[in-house]
């Protein structure tokens, strides 16, 4: 089965390329921040509208920082610690989603503690948009194969890479769930 080859360039100012990646991480942000707004109106949330962007950017940065230094720690470690400052050097790829996880729960914690917000009631809030954080993922993963990182079909070695059929169905499936049963 071929599939297309997409430039990974979505676009090419001159003097700044915006690439696909990047823009699935804005997409993700933004579909989550939407929902959220949504749900703090309906009083599902324990923070405040004004809070919510405050919020968002300390996910941002849990996801990002998180997700390079996971990829760091776990898959290059030699690396990091020959060069330090290759944690840094996020033009040359590479996140992990445990680590980005890892630090969305720390941050979390950290800013529920900072604003007088139980933890966990934010942690139970912020739940319902992981769904859109692992579309986006997906989104980036179909983006990894057109550049050749990523086979889409089941084989016998690296599941931890292969995308199956079922798990865009799955995702799908878990975001209506937590959407209807989170309030």
């Amino acid at each position: 089965m071929s599939y297309p080859l997409i430039d990974p360039v979505a676009l090419d100012l001159g003097f700044i390329q915006i690439h696909w990646y990047g823009l699935m991480y804005v997409f993700g942000f933004l579909g989550g921040y939407t929902l959220a707004l949504y749900r703090i109106d309906r009083g599902l949330f324990p923070i405040h509208r004004e809070q919510m962007s405050d919020f968002l950017s300390w996910i941002a940065v849990g996801v990002i920082l998180g997700g390079r230094m996971g990829y760091m720690l776990f898959y290059q470690p030699a690396r990091l610690i020959e060069d330090p400052l290759s944690l840094f050097y996020v033009w040359e790829g590479g996140m992990a989603f445990h680590g980005g996880l890892l630090g969305v729960i720390a941050l979390t914690w950290i800013f529920a503690r900072k604003h007088q917000v139980a933890p966990l009631a934010l942690g139970d809030a912020l739940a319902p948009l992981i769904p859109i954080g692992l579309t986006e993922a997906t989104l980036k993963r179909l983006k990894k194969h057109e550049n050749g990182m990523v086979s889409l079909i089941p084989a016998n070695q690296n599941h931890h890479t292969q995308i199956y059929p079922s798990h865009r169905v799955t995702i799908q499936g878990l975001f209506v769930g937590l959407l209807r049963f989170s309030g």
